[in-house]
């Protein structure tokens, strides 16, 4: 019954994650605990000692492993915690999948008080809103005949 039970016990237990004492390679009786899902069901913790299922008891945790067996045997299973995913490089790929562009220059900022170029002062008036009409002077500013504003 116990090389039964040990044949299918790797496909029952699944190592979720370890916690032992920082450097051990195996944690003494007592020491460490694993987190561990018995049966698909949710993981939990298990002190090394604890009885996970029938005479199964956590026998030790390493940096990443836990082994079980029986109480006063040799250990019958090893558990292994996945391996790690690769470490992020840092780097973004571009956005759409092309080539990345270098943003384009941005143009200096004015100082105040100085005068504008001539094609930004155009760009300027051109988009400035239409100066009030004052009656009496024309749209230019000059004074009209008769004092009436002319459109």
């Amino acid at each position: 019954a116990a090389v039964a039970q040990a044949t299918e016990a790797p496909s029952r237990f699944k190592l979720i994650g370890v916690m032992a004492p920082r450097g051990a390679a195996q944690a003494e009786p007592g020491h460490g605990v694993a987190l561990i899902a018995v049966d698909g069901k949710p993981p939990k913790p298990f002190r090394v000692g604890a009885q996970l299922d029938g005479d199964l008891v956590l026998q030790s945790v390493g940096l990443r492993t836990a082994s079980l067996g029986p109480l006063q045997g040799t250990r019958s299973v090893l558990l292994e915690l996945p391996a790690l995913a690769p470490p992020n490089s840092g780097v973004l790929p571009p956005i759409g999948g092309g080539p990345a562009l270098p943003a384009p220059p941005r143009p200096p900022l004015p100082i105040p008080g100085a005068a504008l170029p001539a094609a930004v002062g155009a760009a300027q008036s051109a988009n400035a809103p239409a100066p009030p009409v004052i009656p009496g002077q024309s749209p230019s500013g000059l004074p009209t005949p008769g004092g009436l504003a002319t459109q």
